[in-house]
Parts: C-alpha cells; structure tokens; sequence
C-alpha cells in the first residue's frame, strides 16, 4: 500500500497514564492548631519535604502545643491502612509534593 491511499490509516495512543480515582471527603476543621497533632504527609518528591519543614515552623512558633506526626511511607493514593493510620495520629493533615 501506498502512504498517499485514501485507506491508509494512522492510529495514535496518548501516552498520558489514567488517573487513579480520588475519594474526596470534607474536612472538618478545627477552631485552632493548638495542642492538635498535624500529619505531614509527603510524597517522596524533591522539594516536598523542605516545604513541610518550613510549614512545621511557622505553626510551631503561631500554635502553643502542637505536635507533628509524618508518615513512614511515601506514596499517593494512600491505601485504605495508610488512611487509617493518618485518622489515628492526627487531627488535621496537609500534603505536598515537589518538583
């Protein structure tokens, strides 16, 4: 076959990968960070990890008692066992990545 046929077909893929599906659930805030545990939760990205150190000082020096909790794992989405250790230790949790 000739490339100029009119039957010549050129298929394409995107090589973009599906997004897992996100399970969103509202956060209920609290009035305050004082005496609360922040889980900080990171990626595994560079740069992800410099954010959140300097995150944990500025609510250290503005909240009295506030305590931190990190993650031992770097992995996003989490598994239903990583949700539930994130419940157990924190009462809020915030996240990032890098790059």
């Amino acid at each position: 076959m000739k490339m100029n046929e009119s039957t010549d077909i050129l298929k394409t893929l995107s090589p973009v990968a599906v997004k897992a599906p996100l399970r969103v659930e509202p956060a209920k805030r609290p009035a305050s960070l004082r005496d609360k545990t922040v889980g900080l939760l990171w990626n595994g990205k560079p740069g992800g990890e410099i954010a959140l150190g300097v995150l944990a000082e500025m609510l250290d020096k503005r909240f009295p008692g506030v305590k931190f909790w990190r993650s031992t794992w770097n992995s996003f989405p989490f598994t239903r066992a990583q949700h539930e250790d994130i419940i157990a230790n924190c009462d809020v949790a915030i996240g990032t990545t890098g790059d």
